[in-house]
């Protein structure tokens, strides 16, 4: 096997600036934190500016200081309904395709952990952009075995 060495910090993926990207829903899990509050865990695939990948977990929990993030989350996607419900799971949440977040960077300031993003927040994409849910996704997906050349 041939290989062009690395240095350390070669090896650790750049942070995305603080700003607000595009996002794909790669997975949604239904957890409890260690503290034993429901959560709902994401793997979003942020997009930085030139279009480069970066996969980022982010988590819900409608506990203090965090409630904003599950209405923004809701709001901005299509899922006002189940936020006034009062209920949401990662299965509903894997629902949305696509996403628009605001990314933070988070500095670890003892020194014994990388620094890394965020999501700071759910933005709404486009106001006049139809809702990206998996229902509209599929409705612009096809099968090409149905095409008859």
């Amino acid at each position: 096997m041939r290989f062009n060495p690395l240095s350390e910090k070669d090896l650790k993926p750049p942070l995305l600036e603080r700003g607000d990207y595009d996002a794909e829903m790669l997975d949604a899990k239904d957890e409890v934190s260690k503290n034993g509050n429901q959560t709902i865990h994401f793997m979003l695939k942020v997009y930085s500016k030139t279009g480069k990948p970066h996969i980022i977990h982010d988590y819900l929990m409608f506990i203090e200081g965090f409630a904003y993030k599950v209405r923004h989350f809701c709001y901005a996607n299509g899922l006002e309904n189940e936020y006034e419900a009062g209920f949401l799971s990662a299965e509903i949440a894997k629902k949305v395709r696509t996403l628009r977040v605001r990314v933070g960077v988070e500095v670890d300031k003892s020194g014994q952990y990388d620094d890394k993003n965020r999501i700071t927040d759910y933005l709404p994409s486009d106001p006049n952009a139809p809702k990206k849910t998996a229902e509209t996704a599929e409705a612009l997906n096809f099968d090409d075995t149905d095409i008859p050349f």
